[in-house]
């Protein structure tokens, strides 16, 4: 009885899934090189006039070997622009780094006339634009005032696309950290029809100077809400379900995590908005990656295998930077090579939804990637098994899905200006497992699981339905024969019993079948 109620509620639960078909694909992040115009706005609200916080608020910025206390337009300006090559602590200068020099920002600051700033005032208190509707009319008004401002002759479209690069408003304002208010840091796009200097306004970012200013994000902040406007995702997790990963990737990505002391993003990132090579590699061998800038070496690679066409990994070099300075990545954790994975079918939606479009792989899949990078100097050499039957929190390199991909990285050496450590891939021909002609009439979808006696099920879609096999020991046989015009096969093993269900002949019937005797039964064959 009890065996029963277990397959019960697993058939409603994948009933669901079966059932359940909600796109989540959308425009892909596409290159950005060249020239992008950063149009910065300084707004305040009529409450604020008198206190002409813009030209008075002081702060206190680090450099390399030390801080200094700017006053005003300076301090924006070292945010925005930075202070000499050495620099890298600023949005020009940032971008600039992280791109391989392939992109230029331009700041354009039109409020700035030498002495100071002299801030748009808008025509309502705050409280009135603090809607949705209140959006689209705060940034009308602030474009308008804006556009007589800005010479006709200074050029806000670099790219040529005929849509202002950026516009950047910063908003004075107490810090707020409601995601419902308008006033809470943000990227989003205009709905087409406002236009500056004859081009229409298309991505803007939103950025208050209580959240700048009052914590630690500063330049990092900045810097994350115009990678929006390129193109990338958030990293982090939004709402925490019970149980779930809260920090899939956390301080390896600016995406995920953002300070004064900013970090590169992943090369998966930087590869797709056309900055870096990003080779792949899918032979087992020994390997060196090398640290990030060293010309003509790579510093991570993509690793893939036929047990998926949307999903792969990469391994990646990271060095940290001198604490407390201007270098890019003094805040990770610690030098090493990270393993993360990419599911680009989530690339438009990223990580804030929970469904990871990038995640990093830690010890024991635990919240804390602190004990991600791998290195003999960390005491952690190796990660991934070529168990088939473990799982993520058991050190596999596993699958959105779970299902371990079998790759093993160890004997990993000393982080120094390289590392370099062993790959080795499963043999798949050899297992008899990933025919490619399970997909040659259909999408390739596919299910794998473990017995309680360890013995490995595998099933996949083939031209004429779904085909089983089973692994006991190393050798691989077919399991009940081809299941006929069957489709999205998923599997459970409940007990010593092994269960299939998968939609069946053109009306898509969900069918429930049990293993046994060598052949798949129906609850009306038993």
């Amino acid at each position: 009885m009890r065996n029963y109620k277990k397959v019960l509620s697993w058939i409603m639960a994948v009933c669901l899934l079966l059932t359940w078909n909600i796109s989540v694909y959308g425009e892909q992040t596409s290159e950005k090189t060249g020239q992008r115009c950063n149009v910065v706005l300084f707004v305040q609200f009529p409450e604020d006039e008198t206190a002409d916080f813009f030209n008075t608020h002081q702060e206190r910025l680090t450099y390399d070997k030390g801080s200094e206390l700017l006053t005003g337009f300076a301090a924006y300006e070292r945010i925005l622009n930075g202070r000499g090559e050495r620099n890298r602590s600023s949005l020009a200068t940032y971008i600039d780094a992280v791109s391989e020099g392939k992109l230029k920002i331009k700041n354009m600051f039109p409020q700035y006339n030498g002495i100071k700033i002299v801030p748009i005032t808008m025509e309502h208190s705050m409280d009135y634009y603090d809607s949705y509707a209140g959006e689209a009319s705060f940034l009308q008004e602030t474009v308008d005032k804006a556009g007589k401002i800005i010479s006709p002759s200074e050029k806000v479209d670099l790219d040529g696309d005929q849509i202002v690069d950026n516009v950047m408003i910063l908003v004075h304002h107490e810090a707020n950290f409601s995601r419902d208010s308008v006033f809470y840091p943000h990227k989003a796009d205009s709905s087409g029809n406002i236009t500056l200097n004859g081009k229409y306004v298309g991505p803007y970012v939103l950025i208050n100077t209580g959240n700048l200013w009052s914590t630690v994000e500063k330049q990092g902040l900045i810097c994350h809400e115009f990678l929006h406007t390129l193109g990338l995702p958030d990293l982090y997790r939004n709402q925490n379900s019970e149980g779930a990963i809260n920090y899939p990737v956390d301080t390896w990505d600016v995406m995920a995590r953002n300070s004064m002391y900013l970090q590169y993003p992943l090369s998966w990132q930087r590869k797709q908005l056309g900055w870096i090579d990003l080779p792949e590699q899918n032979k087992s061998g020994t390997y060196t990656l090398y640290t990030l800038g060293t010309e003509g070496k790579d510093y991570s690679f993509v690793i893939k295998s036929p047990m998926s066409d949307t999903e792969f990994f990469v391994v990646e070099y990271r060095k940290k930077g001198e604490s407390i300075s201007e270098e890019l990545d003094a805040k990770i954790p610690g030098s090493g090579l990270i393993i993360y994975r990419v599911d680009t079918t989530k690339e438009e939606v990223g990580n804030i939804a929970g469904d990871d479009y990038l995640y990093v792989f830690r010890p024991e899949n635990r919240d804390n990637v602190s004990e991600a990078f791998l290195s003999k100097n960390s005491g952690r050499t190796s990660f991934g098994t070529s168990d088939w039957s473990k799982g993520v929190k058991d050190n596999a390199i596993t699958y959105s899905d779970g299902n371990n991909s079998g790759i093993v990285i160890d004997q990993v050496g000393e982080a120094a200006d390289s590392i370099t450590f062993r790959m080795t891939m499963p043999d798949y021909e050899e297992l008899s497992l990933w025919n490619r002609t399970f997909a040659k009439a259909g999408t390739g979808r596919y299910d794998i699981i473990s017995s309680k006696n360890g013995d490995v099920y595998f099933a996949a879609e083939n031209q004429h339905g779904i085909e089983v096999k089973k692994r006991a020991g190393n050798v691989w046989t077919e399991a009940g024969g081809t299941i006929p015009n069957a489709y999205s096969p998923k599997l459970a093993a409940v007990g010593n019993d092994i269960y299939a269900v998968y939609l069946e002949g053109r009306e898509f019937h969900t069918v429930i079948s049990r293993f046994g005797n060598c052949l798949w039964r129906t609850d009306s064959d038993c």
